[in-house]
């Protein structure tokens, strides 16, 4: 699997994870992508890649795929690379094929802000 290969090939120093600190337990951060059947579309959160499949994101992150599908983006991805800002700087990308936010989630308050893609 195209993930499986992405955390056992990128042997590098974790890279910083926003508003937080270096992962060192696990390979990667990612950024979530969504996009219209033209192309266009933009990253709007991080991630981290727990597991050869699984990324684990935020619930605000979660919640914005339904805003992201409601203007059109519904080609949702996971990228992965060194400058998101380039095209020659995404050395990985994957469907997302599900997403799910945790189920008390609260975006009053942000209590339980987690999810799965």
């Amino acid at each position: 699997m195209l993930l499986v290969m992405l955390s056992t090939g990128l042997a590098q120093v974790p890279p910083p994870i926003i508003n937080g600190s270096e992962t060192k337990d696990f390979p990667q951060t990612v950024t979530l992508w969504s996009q219209t059947s033209r192309g266009y579309g933009y990253n709007f959160c991080s991630g981290t890649l727990i597991a050869p499949s699984w990324v684990l994101t935020a619930g605000h992150c979660v919640a914005a795929f339904a805003d992201n599908e409601a203007q059109g983006m519904n080609q949702h991805y996971v990228l992965v690379g060194y400058d998101l800002n380039a095209q020659s700087g995404v050395q990985e990308y994957a469907q997302i094929k599900s997403y799910t936010g945790h189920p008390q989630y609260n975006s009053s308050n942000l209590h339980n802000d987690i999810g799965i893609v």
